[in-house]
């Protein structure tokens, strides 16, 4: 595939430039014209090259399709050198590639400083954990009859120069850079702890931990989750593991293996944001889950969107006819939580109920 691609450029450029494979699956492409002036022609050249290469390509027996972004640099404006151009161009084409509907981006300023930006929190997260900058809140989860059921444990960052770091941010980065390995075992050693430390002072309902892609297709993840809870004299039954829908389909066969192991320690299983991925129900109903969770964006139109109603309703009578509970997130209004437990919602999460706060609040509220 990469030679047909490198041929389909080649072609390209013996008639406007040179080019040359940088590495992997990117090209380099040095186009002529010179100036801002020239930045309309050079991207209709440049789209011309994008679909060339995005027409299918036959290797063998099999056709693929390649999805294709460009970034430019110009010289003189974005770079006096060599280093510096090639340097710019790819951090456009970074932001070409996260762009639903620009296939080309140019070069600006600002797109070097949201680098610098992401470069300085790769670095402070990997020392977050050692300066104490990271802390879980904990988020409670009750039944129809608004009685406390649990919580969920929710992972937060305070910069100590840039304030607090949205989840939103730092979450992804923690996954790009493979980070989220360390900063998840963390999570679930303060997730376990706090359940020893709850549970000799009365509490005996569960914490509920997010789990990352990363996390569930490490090898050895299963067996430190049952060492730590082990260690800690911790039922595995108080623990309950959320994994996104898009988690589960990353590497389905991967996946259940890791599950089944779960299943084996007794853990609880969740589907976190139910209804946002594209996971098969074939396989969702041969996974050992216990529960699925709505997702907010399903929950905000209720009680008066039609759609919303529907897909809510879908969600709680297939959840419960696999034999699962169903906890919608982001309960805020007495409307919504009012028509989920008419619904047959069995759990509700969210501001309406409680807001996550840190694990000192608890054991004021024990009777669970």
């Amino acid at each position: 595939v990469l030679q047909e691609i490198a041929r389909r450029i080649a072609g390209f450029s013996a008639d406007h430039g040179s080019v040359a494979r940088l590495g992997g699956d990117v090209f380099g492409l040095l186009v002529g014209e010179r100036g801002r002036a020239a930045s309309v022609d050079i991207e209709v050249r440049i789209s011309e090259v994008i679909e060339a290469c995005q027409r299918p390509v036959q290797a063998g027996r099999k056709t693929f399709e390649c999805e294709v972004s460009a970034g430019v640099a110009v010289s003189g404006l974005d770079g006096q050198d060599a280093r510096s151009l090639l340097s710019h161009a790819e951090i456009a084409m970074h932001r070409a590639k996260k762009s639903p509907s620009q296939r080309v981006q140019f070069f600006a300023t600002e797109f070097g400083d949201q680098v610098l930006h992401r470069q300085e929190l790769i670095q402070s997260l990997k020392t977050a954990i050692e300066n104490r900058q990271l802390q879980l809140y904990f988020q409670p989860q009750f039944d129809r009859l608004r009685r406390n059921t649990g919580y969920e444990a929710l992972l937060r960052w305070h910069h100590p120069l840039l304030g607090p770091i949205s989840p939103a941010e730092f979450i992804p980065l923690a996954e790009e850079t493979g980070l989220i390995v360390k900063i998840g075992d963390w999570v679930l050693e303060q997730a376990v702890a706090t359940l020893k430390e709850w549970s000799e002072q009365g509490f005996s309902g569960r914490i509920a931990v997010n789990v990352s892609a990363l996390q569930l297709h490490d090898p050895g993840f299963a067996d430190r989750l049952s060492a730590l809870l082990e260690s800690r004299g911790v039922s595995a039954r108080l623990l309950e593991l959320e994994i996104t829908e898009t988690a589960l389909m990353h590497d389905i066969e991967l996946a259940m293996t890791t599950l089944n192991r779960f299943r084996e320690l007794d853990l609880t299983l969740a589907v976190d944001d139910f209804g946002t991925g594209y996971s098969s129900l074939a396989y969702l109903k041969a996974l050992p889950v216990s529960r699925i969770k709505i997702d907010r964006t399903f929950v905000t139109g209720l009680p008066d969107n039609e759609q919303d109603q529907a897909l809510c309703r879908t969600i709680i009578t297939m959840a419960h006819t696999m034999g699962c509970e169903v906890i919608a997130e982001g309960v805020e209004t007495e409307a919504q939580a009012s028509w989920l437990a008419l619904a047959g919602c069995d759990e509700l999460q969210g501001y309406l109920l409680g807001k996550p706060a840190l694990k000192g609040f608890l054991p004021e509220n024990i009777d669970i």
